[in-house]
């Protein structure tokens, strides 16, 4: 089933913008090492905080009415995310 980003309301892309920015935060956690303040994959960190920077500017950008990244692009932003840590060789 896929989901048809067109139709949902400002205040549905708003929310779902916010609902990716934090699960971004909490995947950017598995680059950490559990008790230090190392950090284990580097490299994977900067991707996600990079992408959690045009989340949340889109989230300001929708809260702003004001033109910024689409929740589409978005979307394609986390999907080439995935791909690349999936399979960090290609």
């Amino acid at each position: 089933m896929s989901l048809n980003l067109e139709s949902l309301s400002s205040v549905v892309r708003t929310a779902l913008l916010a609902r990716i920015a934090y699960a971004l935060t909490i995947c950017a956690r598995a680059t950490y090492e559990a008790g230090t303040e190392n950090v284990l994959d580097p490299q994977t960190l900067r991707a996600y905080n990079e992408l959690l920077h045009r989340v949340t500017g889109s989230v300001v950008s929708h809260l702003t009415n004001s033109q910024g990244y689409s929740l589409e692009s978005i979307v394609e932003m986390l999907r080439s995310l995935a791909y690349a840590i999936a399979d960090p060789e290609k």
